[in-house]
């Protein structure tokens, strides 16, 4: 019986929708089930298992008005990760049944104290061993307080080793003989640290071998190994930063070439718009047709508006004429004030200043409409240049996406040819290694205390039969009187074969722990090999 929590999250997570969708589901799916063997839920107003993580997230979300309506002072920082999971796992030789896990799981619960707390737990079966998946909301749903995980891998350790003595199998005698250590008040032992690449081939034969010619050869694989590596890196390397300097010029050259076009078409368009109007120009050019024309169209507004001026002066010496001048100006008055027939009228025969201004501004106003027609013409030469430079701009972009996705197809290629010479160099190295175990390989020892008939033909340690639990009805193991009861007490079930009536089975001694057998004299320690020479 062993625990286990994420290796990076160590077993906390923000996202209760996430966790469930994974237990609740088959690895890279959410539509089947099938290595879901039972669910139970604890503390939930709902019965689907699917829709648990909508209530566990509200709860988790409303701490704060869970704390004020129970009267729980205010304090603290906000727990950001309220999602708190770990699973139990069993030996893949161990048989328990779902009723079993179930009870085992709650049993733990109640140990860690989470009875209270909102948790779901999933059962699996795609695994060798059987296991449970528990999910708990570290938020309390009537207190809002957070459940302190202050040496909970401590607590679960000790839980698992008061459930295996519970069950009369110690499945791992390191944390028993600690444990037994511990409670007598003394120092538990030092564990032995395994190498963590203890299937690295060098290791492996490291400690299979001492002998010279084998060492030198392994030095010999392990310098070309690495000559080849670093060969092969600096290649890639420069040829990595090559791609890089391709699509940087390419990119400098399109953007140069675009900054040209836009220079270019903008020259033209300001001497379009920036043009000042020559009068004494002849036509005898484009450009002095167009002064030339522009000059006559002004002359003839000037001579027309003073024309126009002078009979209004002329017309304003008598009483008919300025009444004449006021009916003439009423519509241009009523636009520009927003006065009525009558009083606009009136207002003109009453004021001959007002009269003035209105002639004057509609003068002003004639000018304008002029002015406006000739800019409208040069904006429309300017927006024949706009549209040959935009797709002029349109041309080189796409050239450029041609280019691009060319150069990316070769870059992505010589990537490929890159990848599959680290596969070639990976296959090469496992292939030296191989030979070279075939001919320095690990040696076949013997067990100490194995004679000569318990080993096969082949040379090879008999491989151990598959253990199963006591039954600790018949067969009830004696604990320690410290070891607290658990009520976890199911049986496994038996999917040994049936034996034959009239053999009587040999009960199942449990193996005792090294410190047991220290402290009563029987132990006799074991011969191991020298280290190895490195």
């Amino acid at each position: 019986m062993n625990f286990t929590k994420g290796a990076k999250t160590r077993g906390r997570g923000t996202s209760f929708k996430g966790a469930l969708t994974y237990y609740l589901h088959d690895k890279g799916t959410t539509e089947t089930s099938h290595r879901v063997s039972f669910v139970e839920m604890g503390n939930l107003v709902t019965k689907d298992p699917r829709q648990a993580w909508r209530e566990m997230m509200a709860t988790a979300e409303a701490a704060g008005q869970l704390k004020a309506l129970a009267g729980v002072k205010a304090g603290g920082q906000k727990n950001k990760q309220p999602v708190y999971c770990f699973s139990i796992n069993w030996h893949p030789d161990d048989r328990p049944t779902v009723d079993h896990m179930r009870q085992t799981a709650l049993d733990c619960l109640r140990f860690m104290e989470l009875t209270e707390h909102q948790y779901v737990i999933v059962g699996h079966t795609d695994t060798g061993h059987p296991n449970v998946h528990i999910t708990v909301n570290m938020i309390h749903p009537e207190t809002g307080r957070s459940y302190s995980l202050s040496k909970d891998e401590y607590k679960l350790d000790r839980w698992c080793d008061s459930y295996e003595l519970q069950m009369g199998v110690i499945r791992s005698p390191e944390r028993r003989a600690k444990f037994a250590a511990l409670d007598q008040g003394m120092e538990p032992p030092e564990r032995v640290k395994q190498p963590k690449h203890f299937n690295d081939p060098v290791i492996k034969a490291a400690i299979a071998n001492d002998n010279a010619t084998a060492k030198a050869r392994r030095m010999a694989i392990q310098a070309e190994i690495r000559a080849y590596q670093a060969r092969l890196k600096k290649t890639q390397d420069d040829a990595f930063k090559r791609r890089r300097a391709e699509q940087r010029a390419l990119w400098n050259d399109y953007r140069t070439a675009k900054q040209a076009i836009r220079s270019r078409h903008q020259f033209e368009i300001d001497k379009i718009y920036k043009h000042k109007r020559n009068r004494h120009a002849l036509p005898l050019s484009i450009q002095g047709f167009r002064d030339w024309k522009e000059t006559r169209e002004w002359k003839k507004l000037m001579e027309r508006l003073k024309a126009e001026k002078r009979r209004f002066e002329y017309r304003e010496k008598t009483l008919l004429g300025f009444v004449t001048n006021a009916i003439a100006l009423i519509r241009p008055g009523m636009q520009r004030t927003g006065k009525g027939l009558l009083p606009m009228l009136f207002a003109l025969l009453v004021s001959g200043e007002q009269r003035r201004q209105l002639l004057a501004a509609k003068h002003g106003l004639a000018t304008k409409a002029l002015s406006d027609k000739q800019f409208g013409k040069r904006d429309a030469r300017a927006q024949k240049i706009k549209i040959v430079r935009d797709s002029q701009l349109q041309g080189l972009a796409h050239a450029y996406d041609i280019q691009k996705q060319a150069l990316d197809q070769r870059h992505a290629q010589e990537i490929a040819a890159q990848k599959l010479e680290w596969k070639a160099l990976s296959v090469e190295r496992k292939s030296l290694w191989a030979q070279w175990e075939q001919e320095f390989g690990p040696r076949q020892t013997q067990r100490q205390g194995q004679g000569s008939g318990s080993s096969s033909g082949d040379g090879h340690a008999p491989a151990r039969p598959r253990r199963q639990f006591a039954d600790t009805s018949q067969n009830p193991v004696k604990k320690p009187a410290s070891t607290s009861e658990s009520p976890v007490k199911k049986k496994f079930e038996d999917k040994a074969a049936p034996k034959p009536e009239g053999d009587s089975p040999k009960p199942w001694r449990q193996r005792r722990s090294a410190a047991e057998r220290k402290a009563d004299g029987s132990y006799k320690p074991r011969q191991r090999p020298p280290k190895p020479r490195m």
